[in-house]
């Protein structure tokens, strides 16, 4: 019994060490964009990768994607399995995952094309 309970508690306190805080703000720049089609594979978009940012507010529930011309916010849900937290925006066509060491990933679809951003966020 006393071993499951250290178990456990050495368990959750690795899990606290390496997930993300959630309950915070994050602002996470997309240093490397490329955009998937099918008739074409996964190329860098044209014209390089736009100046943009994206904000998680965990707090809120909400995910924005930001530009030279604002942010578009929308509702998410945030769960965490691992190391990491996804983000699913529903009904928007994107995910994203943060990784303990706050690294980030993140899928748009726009018909049949995927973009493909990875970032760091802070």
């Amino acid at each position: 019994m006393k071993a499951a309970f250290v178990a456990t508690t050495v368990a959750i306190a690795i899990t606290s060490l390496i997930t993300p805080a959630l309950g915070a703000s994050l602002r996470c720049s997309l240093e490397q964009r490329f955009v998937c089609a099918p008739d074409a594979g996964c190329r860098p978009p044209p014209g390089g990768t736009a100046m943009s940012y994206v904000l998680i507010d965990t707090d809120r529930k909400t995910y924005s994607r930001c530009d030279g011309r604002g942010c578009e916010s929308y509702q998410a849900s945030f769960t965490t399995s691992g190391a990491f937290t996804n983000i699913d925006v529903p009904g928007r066509g994107m995910m994203a995952k943060l990784g303990a060491d706050l690294a980030f990933a993140e899928v748009v679809s726009i018909g049949l094309v995927l973009i493909v951003s990875h970032g760091k966020c802070q």
